[in-house]
């Protein structure tokens, strides 16, 4: 018994993708979450309001970390991010 066509009307199969050619450039990362507010007005408020209960959170989050690490006699240092040299 013949085996049945594997893909119909001349379908072929997709394997992996070729990346885009790059010529020696280095590859793009991707660093942190970008976060623009919605077009609308209604969404926008609800957009800032989020944001800025987000914030309180973090800072009160902080705070207690602080004052954790300072009743047990330590201290919390926050160290600056390195600089890299733009080429």
């Amino acid at each position: 018994m013949p085996q049945k066509h594997l893909f119909k009307n001349g379908k072929k199969a997709k394997g992996k993708v070729k990346p885009p050619s790059r010529h020696g450039k280095v590859a793009k990362t991707k660093k942190g979450k970008l976060n623009k507010p919605p077009k609308s007005i209604a969404d926008k408020e609800k957009w800032k309001e989020s944001m800025q209960t987000t914030r309180t959170i973090n800072a009160f989050n902080e705070k207690g970390v602080l004052t954790k690490a300072t009743s047990m006699g330590d201290k919390l240092r926050l160290l600056p991010q390195p600089k890299v040299p733009k080429k």
